[in-house]
């Protein structure tokens, strides 16, 4: 551990294009602005994205950016060992200019294979230096090593998610309670939100369709625009006869939830012609097999596959290869094919994940397989993530019904989303009275066995509350640095509330035990 503790500051720095200094963070332009040996760009198994990936042994990846002397930044960065027969050994270092060999700051890396993990670090720009390198470098001997959702941010940098154009006080369709808008996109703009939103390319052919002839579809940028009508547009082009592109956009890096209630309003794209749309969460850790959804999963809400009223809700988790394993739920969504307007939506709370359909709650179609999703029937499975996920929206080659044969080259259909609302019960989001003062530092977050806080106010309470507002830890602080065991929480989002003479101060936690 560092001795100076100012240093361990644990911040998930969310990938904002606009704000980052960082080009292609994410890899979807290929190694653009990357530079480095023995790498490349590829497909991950786990997240279906593009990556970089620096091959097996020696190799690096790296990029200059530029920057404000003086300044503090955050980096943060997703990665993953590819398993074998190796080492796991990487320290990532930030050193300034182009050439100078000072380091500005490094961190080792976790060695735990075939897991996504999320690291974090900080470092202040020196007077007079204004350029700096993020180099990913290992040597021989070591295992292939994949990056993602590469970011250095302002540390000051405060990200609003909320649309400006979101009604005001704006509500679920049909569901109780109090709710505030922890984001929303009206696509009211002429132009895609880059700092919600990118688009997902695929460099390679999504499973084939053998229902619809379909051999190769997949993801292309053009098929995902506003179309400045206050609507964005997720279209399906025919290329030949076994040949499909469509349209998708995903907040991988960006913008991730973790409860609350999910809400959109899409047209969707006509079933049909043998295309389906979307809208579902994926986890970063959908791949690890350990017979639970809690550590992140895939979640559709609603696949459009089908040309009667009706549709599935399906939970994937432990991957996509040998041991992948699902639960689905049918239920009945009326006039689906309307050429309307149509709510979608999904409660998620630590326990449990209810479907909505034009503002009602839906039952499950099938008696013996009900709503809402919790454990898997039989077996007992955690069928609930309890870690953040992406929200992605997506039409593409219908894995259920349609005549795509019969199609002309050209426009199949087009999927409209006029917005999506992320809301949270305005309890839980009154605890964090003000964020932006920086009194009281904790980590690591995520937490596992133990939380530290670190303050230089020697006499504070502690109080942590759970995502509905229930208090359920107090303690007072030990001085200047405070170790609260996380052992007896539930894995899952917690607000941690500081208390002290002059001022209150709320932090969001999440305990990964």
């Amino acid at each position: 551990m560092k001795t100076n503790f100012f240093l361990i500051i644990v911040i998930f720095a969310q990938a904002i294009f606009s704000q980052n200094l960082i080009t292609n963070g994410n890899f979807e332009n290929g190694k653009n602005n990357w530079n480095g040996y023995n790498n490349q760009v590829l497909n991950d198994d786990l997240i279906n994205s593009n990556v970089g990936n620096i091959n097996n042994g020696e190799g690096s990846l790296l990029q200059v950016f530029v920057m404000e002397s003086g300044k503090t930044y955050n980096v943060a960065f997703d990665y993953r060992w590819v398993s074998g027969t190796g080492n796991y050994n990487m320290t990532v270092r930030l050193k300034i200019g182009e050439t100078d060999v000072t380091d500005l700051t490094s961190l080792v890396l976790n060695t735990t294979p075939d897991v996504w993990h999320t690291a974090n670090i900080s470092f202040t720009a020196p007077e007079g230096i204004t350029q700096a390198r993020i180099i990913f470098y290992k040597g021989n001997n070591n295992r292939p090593l994949r990056i993602d959702n590469v970011t250095v941010i302002d540390k000051n940098y405060k990200p609003t998610f909320v649309d400006a154009t979101s009604p005001t006080n704006a509500q679920p369709n049909g569901v109780p309670g109090n709710w505030v808008l922890e984001f929303s996109d009206e696509f009211s703009g002429s132009e895609l939100d880059v700092t919600k939103w990118y688009k997902s390319v695929s460099t390679q052919t999504r499973a084939p369709r053998v229902n619809l002839g379909v051999t190769d579809w997949r993801w292309i940028a053009e098929n995902a625009f506003l179309n400045n009508e206050g609507q964005l547009v997720l279209r399906a082009t025919k290329i030949n006869n076994t040949t499909m592109r469509c349209g998708s956009v995903e907040s991988r890096g960006l913008y991730e939830v973790q409860y609350g209630y999910l809400e959109a309003r899409i047209k969707i794209a006509k079933t049909a012609k043998g295309n389906h749309t979307a809208f579902w969460l994926q986890g970063a850790n959908q791949g690890n097999v350990d017979n639970s959804a809690a550590d992140g999963a895939e979640v559709d809400i609603f696949e459009s596959a089908w040309t009667t009223n009706t549709t599935k809700a399906v939970v994937h988790y432990d991957g996509y290869g040998a041991d992948k394993k699902n639960h689905t739920i049918p239920f009945n969504v009326p006039n689906i094919h309307n050429e309307g307007f149509h709510t979608f939506g999904l409660l998620w709370t630590e326990n449990a994940m209810d479907i909505y359909y034009d503002g009602a709650k839906v039952t499950s179609s099938q008696a013996n397989n009900p709503l809402p999703f919790s454990k898997k029937p039989g077996l007992g499975h955690d069928l609930v993530p309890k870690v953040k996920e992406w929200l992605w929206l997506s039409v593409g080659a219908s894995f259920g019904d349609g005549n795509f044969q019969s199609q002309p080259i050209g426009l199949l259909s087009d999927a409209l989303v006029d917005y999506v609302r992320i809301y949270k019960p305005s309890a839980s989001l009154s605890l964090i009275e003000n964020e932006t003062k920086d009194d009281f530092k904790m980590y690591p977050n995520p937490a596992k066995e133990t939380l530290h806080i670190l303050s230089f106010e020697n006499d504070y309470l502690i109080t942590i509350f759970d995502t509905s507002g229930k208090k359920i830890f107090t303690k007072k602080s030990d001085g200047l640095l405070t170790i609260i065991p996380t052992n007896s929480f539930v894995r899952g989002c917690y607000f941690v509330k500081f208390k002290s003479t002059d001022k209150t101060i709320t932090k969001k936690v999440i305990f990964n035990n």
